[in-house]
């Protein structure tokens, strides 16, 4: 499944065009209206959250069992990458995973973590 603070409309068609189709998406619930639209993050308990959208949702997959490879790019994704149990970091996420000594896998674009994923012994 995927945990994005973007918005659902989005993801569902970037994976469409990848062909790909069948994953939870957990990201923001987006309504259509003449003139804008609206958006709404739902945390696990189908409430509306306001701060800690993803580490709500990892924590809950967790919980159920899942183990979780993370990737992200911002500072705010070392909460929910502390929850799992690989990390692929790029930008201020990769700053910060070597300020705190967390073991991580950089990457550049979604084709280094293609490669690293092969690479990782995920039975």
């Amino acid at each position: 499944g995927i945990v994005s603070n973007g918005l659902t409309f989005y993801i569902e068609a970037i994976l469409k065009q990848q062909g790909i189709d069948g994953l939870e998406i957990h990201a923001a619930e987006n309504e259509f209206y003449p003139g804008g639209m609206k958006v709404r993050y739902v945390g696990p308990d189908g409430n509306e959250i306001e701060v800690g959208y993803k580490e709500a949702h990892t924590e809950a997959l967790r919980k159920k069992g899942y183990e979780i490879i993370y990737l992200g790019n911002g500072r705010s994704d070392i909460y929910p990458a502390r929850q799992s149990i690989h990390v692929f970091a790029t930008g201020d996420l990769l700053q910060k995973c070597r300020e705190e000594n967390m073991e991580c896998i950089p990457f550049d674009d979604f084709y280094d973590v293609l490669k690293a994923l092969k690479n990782l012994n995920l039975d």
